[in-house]
């Protein structure tokens, strides 16, 4: 059987080493100079391979449960035992699983030498230019204009594993899109995800560069939606951090809709409630009576940190901290609790590790094959399905191009 694997990516490359082993001929089509760009900017550079903890909370689109449905017929430990039959050996962070050797180098590298085993075909610099089902003759005709010359191709099998929008310079650029839509699938719009925040408000650049342990928390049209915690990290244009990536896909497609956008930031998680944190502000003060107010917190928060809250809350810099009433100290601790504020944007899709959207699950099998076209199979990004961080994005790419490429 002939087989066509339109994108290069993880789960294409996963999808074409599955489908020769089977003995099929496998074609991998992608527009890059080269295959698996993506995966070398993984996990900072060491590739975070997939996570231990695979509950269903951690796997977001229009119809999250079919995520589930995937990740159960290949999971972790298929990924594990993927990679180890290929010489990986994986070391454990807190339930994320990356190479002992922390290279995502090394990842692509034994993914490539498997395809030159299998007698994979990689045609790079390969755009594909329109897929032509041919029923009667049940396969496909692929038309792709390789390296300027226009060619034709013809595949009894065809899995479009093109990604997303996100991170276009790794390759991905949306295309695979109008791919699907010409062959009559539902793209349900894709936003970035896994991005960055964007404020309009002017106190951003006075407190970029500080990271701080915080509790993210989404609001949506003033309704509290999901938090976070972990290292926040504040820039000149907003927030970004782990905790920021995970609320996003919901940010960024609430923005999308014109709905309100809100973030709630709580910078002392230490301290569960309000009446902690006046508790802990009173301790202080009976300590060090006599210090400022600018002062009072250096050693607890980033000075600029300090002097941020002291203008929010329009008290003097250096009035004496024994001096304050009880609504000034009630303030004060809102203002470390329940910073509020109004998100406006995300950055752009470059910044974007992966994107909410793509394909509407309701359209495909749970092998996923099309319903509506048979023989035409998807993988990885380009389905409206994204994960959150920790190694959820790879563990999709492998999960869908294992059981994608089981043709």
């Amino acid at each position: 059987m002939r087989v066509a694997i339109v994108g290069g990516g993880a789960s294409g490359i996963v999808a074409a080493i599955t489908a020769a082993r089977r003995g099929h001929k496998v074609t991998i089509i992608e527009h890059m100079d080269r295959i698996g760009k993506k995966i070398l900017v993984t996990g900072n550079g060491k590739c975070n391979l997939t996570n231990v903890d695979q509950e269903a909370a951690f796997y977001h689109g229009t119809h999250p449960e079919f995520a589930q449905t995937i990740v159960s017929q290949c999971g972790y430990s298929d990924t594990v035992k993927f990679f180890t039959q290929m010489g990986i050996y994986t070391k454990n962070q807190d339930g994320r699983l990356y190479p002992y050797s922390g290279q995502a180098s090394a990842i692509l590298e034994i993914l490539r030498m498997e395809l030159s085993r299998l007698k994979v075909e990689i045609l790079t610099e390969a755009e594909v230019l329109t897929i032509l089902p041919k029923e009667k003759e049940q396969l496909f005709l692929v038309k792709i204009k390789h390296k300027k010359t226009d060619r034709k191709f013809e595949f009894d099998k065809v899995i479009i594993a093109t990604g997303s929008k996100a991170a276009k310079a790794t390759g991905s650029d949306g295309s695979g899109y109008q791919l699907a839509k010409a062959l009559g699938h539902t793209i349900i719009s894709p936003v970035p995800a896994l991005v960055q925040l964007k404020s309009k408000h002017d106190f951003f650049k006075s407190i970029s560069g500080i990271r701080c342990d915080a509790i993210v928390k989404l609001y949506i049209e003033e309704q509290p939606i999901c938090e976070e915690q972990g290292e926040l990290q504040l820039t000149d244009y907003g927030i970004s951090g782990i905790p920021v990536f995970q609320v996003s896909g919901r940010a960024s497609r609430a923005l999308q809709e014109h709905q309100k956008v809100s973030i709630e930031l709580d910078f002392m998680p230490d301290m569960p409630t309000i009446e902690d944190m006046i508790s802990f502000i009173n301790r202080r003060i009976n300590d060090c009576p006599d210090k400022e107010i600018s002062k009072f917190m250096i050693g607890v928060f980033h000075k600029n940190l300090c002097t941020l809250f002291i203008k929010k809350c329009e008290l003097q810099a250096n009035l004496k901290v024994n001096m304050l009433n009880d609504e000034d100290i009630l303030k004060y601790a809102n203002m470390i609790k329940k910073f509020k504020i109004e998100i406006n944007d995300t950055n752009t899709y470059d910044n974007a590790q992966t994107c909410a959207g793509g394909v509407d699950t309701a359209e495909l099998t749970n092998q996923l094959e099309s319903k509506l076209i048979k023989g035409l199979f998807f993988a990885g990004e380009i389905i409206d399905i994204d994960g959150a961080c920790g190694g959820y994005n790879l563990q999709w790419a492998w999960s869908t191009g294992m059981l994608a490429g089981r043709i």
